[in-house]
């Protein structure tokens, strides 16, 4: 089922008996207004029935704006567009749609812009930069569109209030809102959930690269220093290879977090992947010009896995944020044996039998993972979160315990022993 008619499915199911109610109340003549005053209107009383027109949605929150915006194609993906496009969580929007469709007048408040701050309906305009002592706007001002760019419905949203009790011991969520345009503000039931920044509609999770599976990973540096994790077997545990002698791991466990590096990796930012490659030297440029862009290289990483996947992962340092970019290849010496055959086909007159998904670790189940991610990677760069950064920036000679120091009176390594003053003469 597309995107489009499950966010059709989760109003209708949300409303549930408001459906009879949409269809024998009246109109409202416009879509940022309520159709009436009347308790227990709802704020957008025809907002279900344009469910499958809803094609964008802008969020203005001082002192940005930004817009969530649908693929107008089958698959219908909402993605944002100051983020890269990159996919927005579908249940995020489907939650402030649904949202926006449920809000009812409770109680009309205040139509005094003067008050509308106490409340968090103001207008999300920034102050200026020299009113220092005027705080920001805290309000969101939140529209649906169609495809063309048309307003559907639009309101500013503020301050939560929760009342008593009700049936069961629970609470009934208010926020006081006001519709775009209007200048009177209502108390309304309801609850609208906006993620006040482009981060926080987008799913940050990029990769999964579950630790059974991990074989290897090796780090190289700029330099051309590196630091590999490895292990023989799958249930041995990760170490880092390569120790100089008689030197120590400040951390036994840094193998571990190293070989998670791609395991449950998130971001805390997204940026289109071109941005991120340094631009060619000019001709007739120098080898020691001094660069012409903040980007500089970062290390690399290679993760392998078991079954043969493996990924490569290319760092850069932009703006003092490491950014990463991911392919995914395959050993296919690594791949298991194929599955055996299918079953003879169906008799005539009886349905066929359902082909199979390509058999785990086999070499066509492993190009169809690596093609799936290629596609979620290809486009983008990723800022991953900071701790994994660290533990990929350190060099070997950081992972170390400082070396013994030598015993009091003895030399360097292999240096003769020392030779003990001449005792004083002594006169007869």
């Amino acid at each position: 089922m597309n995107p489009k008619a499950l966010t059709t499915l989760a109003i209708l199911a949300a409303a549930g008996l408001g459906a009879a109610y949409f269809a024998t109340r009246p109109v409202a003549n416009t879509t940022n207004s309520p159709a009436s005053g009347a308790s227990n209107a709802l704020l957008f009383p025809d907002l279900t029935a344009k469910a499958e027109s809803i094609a964008q949605i802008t969020v203005k929150r001082a002192p940005m704006e930004f817009t969530i915006k649908k693929d107008q194609d089958a698959a219908g993906v909402w993605r944002v567009v100051e983020k890269a496009n990159y996919p927005a969580k579908l249940d995020t929007v489907r939650a402030v749609i649904v949202g926006l469709s449920q809000l009812r007048l409770v109680e009309q408040k205040t139509s005094r812009p003067d008050q509308y701050a106490k409340l968090g309906v103001e207008d999300p305009i920034a102050p200026p930069p020299d009113s220092a002592d005027k705080p920001v706007p805290q309000s969101a001002l939140v529209t649906l569109k169609d495809a063309s760019g048309k307003p559907l419905a639009a309101a500013i949203l503020g301050n939560p209030k929760y009342s008593g009790p009700g049936v069961g011991g629970t609470t009934t969520p208010q926020m006081y809102v006001r519709a775009s345009g209007d200048k009177t503000t209502w108390l309304a039931s309801g609850q609208v959930e906006v993620p006040r920044d482009p981060i926080g509609w987008l799913e940050s999770r990029f990769a999964d690269i579950q630790r059974d599976r991990i074989k290897s990973v090796v780090i190289t540096h700029p330099d051309g220093s590196t630091v590999t994790v490895s292990r023989d077997k799958q249930a041995d545990p990760f170490s880092v290879r390569d120790i100089p002698a008689g030197r120590e791991l400040k951390d036994p466990g840094v193998g571990e977090t190293i070989a998670s590096t791609l395991t449950g990796l998130a971001f805390q930012d997204v940026a289109p992947g071109a941005s991120m490659q340094p631009p060619a030297p000019p001709p007739g440029a120098k080898p020691d010009a001094p660069p012409t862009t903040d980007i500089t290289p970062g290390p690399t990483i290679v993760v392998r896995t078991f079954d043969g996947l493996i990924v490569n992962v290319k760092s850069v340092s932009k703006e003092a944020k490491a950014w990463w970019t991911l392919h995914a290849d395959v050993d296919e010496s690594l791949a298991a044996p194929p599955p055996p055959p299918p079953p003879p086909e169906a008799k005539p007159g009886e349905p066929a039998p359902a082909p199979a998904a390509p058999a785990v670790g086999t070499l066509e189940a492993l190009r169809k993972e690596a093609s799936e991610l290629n596609g979620a990677w290809a486009p983008y760069a990723f800022a991953p979160a900071d701790w994994k950064v660290r533990s990929i920036n350190s060099l070997m000679s950081d992972l170390l315990k400082e070396p013994p120091k030598p015993a009091e009176g003895a030399g360097a390594p292999g240096s003769p022993p020392a030779v003990p003053p001449p005792a004083p003469s002594v006169k007869p």
